[in-house]
């Protein structure tokens, strides 16, 4: 779209045409592919699955993410789909222009934002997790982390979330 800008210069006025809106291209991807993890996240998958294995829960119904909060498709079954999303941007500063249509590409269309919940398991979380897997049609995504945080006090802790933590942070995506 063409906007003419009056520009004056003494004494002659002329007009000088600009073209305002430009889309900028951005990639909605949260999924990772395998060769896009980190050594210490394909570790930390690894470890999981293989505490599952030993503990004999099936494996065909459990997804980890390394987020607590994510996008699932519900038509495809699919976290964090892939798809296209073209922003406007104001040529003159490169601001996000809020009057222009924002043009999404391949979306699917019944996306949900997912969180995590917390479980705190007493018991056995071998048990907890074989009895979701058995009672889920969709499956379960389970939030794996290993991270060294800081907290307000400037004192650093560890951050784990896993199957044998003491709080199991899942999402069965039945609920969803």
């Amino acid at each position: 779209m063409f906007i003419p800008i009056f520009v004056s210069k003494f004494p002659f006025v002329r007009f000088e045409k600009i073209d305002v809106f430009k889309h900028k291209i951005v990639y909605a991807k949260q999924r990772m592919s395998k060769t896009e993890l980190t050594e210490k996240q394909r570790e930390l998958i690894k470890y999981n699955r293989n505490l599952l294995l030993d503990n004999q829960i099936s494996l065909n119904k459990i997804r980890f993410v390394f987020s607590p909060n994510f996008i699932y498709d519900k038509d495809n079954d699919v976290i964090c789909p892939e798809y296209t999303i073209m922003l406007p941007l104001r040529e003159t500063n490169g601001s996000f222009d809020n009057n222009s249509p924002i043009i999404e590409i391949n979306k699917p269309q019944n996306l949900v934002n997912v969180s995590v919940n917390n479980y705190k398991v007493y018991d056995d979380n071998y048990l907890f997790l074989r009895q979701l897997t058995r009672n889920t049609i969709n499956g379960i995504v389970i939030y794996l982390a290993d991270n060294v945080i800081t907290s307000h006090n400037n004192e650093e802790m560890d951050y784990n979330c896993s199957v044998d933590s003491d709080i199991i942070r899942l999402i069965n995506l039945d609920e969803v």
